[in-house]
């Protein structure tokens, strides 16, 4: 009986880590939740929807503390454009500021409940 709780007591209990996600990753999360190809948001292509999967996708790859050259690598943009991008949609989602967007707020909250459960994210 002795033995049994000496060995109980000595079990080490495993620890759940959670791995951040690539840039890669998470770029084709962010794609396929919102419903664009790959292949037309890393074109030269400037249409509102696809500017605005680009801004969403530098906004989580800093949350996930890639640096600007790693994202811009992903989606072939230099580091200058999504550091705009960025900054963009932090103002967008500042709730004191007159730019402020409920619609943006709401889409990227939603966003990252997907991501949470697709990559397990913080």
């Amino acid at each position: 009986m002795a033995s049994l709780i000496r060995e109980r007591t000595t079990r080490k209990r495993k620890e759940i880590v959670i791995i951040p996600p690539d840039p890669v990753n998470l770029f084709e999360s962010i794609c396929e939740i919102m419903g664009e190809s790959k292949e037309r948001v890393k074109a030269r292509c400037k249409k509102k929807e696809l500017v605005k999967v680009r801004a969403i996708y530098g906004l989580f790859g800093r949350e996930c503390k890639f640096s600007y050259r790693e994202i811009g690598g992903v989606i072939n943009r230099e580091h200058a454009d999504i550091i705009y991008h960025v900054k963009l949609y932090k103002d967008y989602l500042d709730e004191g500021q007159p730019w402020f967007r409920q619609d943006v707020k709401d889409e990227i909250d939603y966003i990252r409940r997907a991501l949470k459960t697709r990559l397990n994210l913080r």
